[in-house]
């Protein structure tokens, strides 16, 4: 499954929900890590991603992971 990198945008920031809380609103969507609530890595489907950028694109920024020696 692909993974991603969600953040929550900067003028979003002041909002009562993190990153976290918006993107377990979507069914298939694994968290992998995320000391940082406004900003986590995700496991998700490619139909997952793309309903976290429908729902929450005006809060989230949602990107594919970019590994080193990828």
């Amino acid at each position: 499954m692909p993974t991603y990198v969600v953040v929550t945008r900067r003028e979003a920031q002041a909002g009562s929900k993190t990153a976290e809380e918006n993107v377990r609103e979507v069914p298939g969507v694994r968290i992998v890590s995320g000391s940082n609530p406004q900003l986590i890595t995700v496991e998700a489907s490619e139909e997952a991603a793309a309903e976290i950028e429908r729902r929450f694109g005006n809060l989230l920024l949602i990107e594919p992971e970019i590994r080193a020696g990828s």
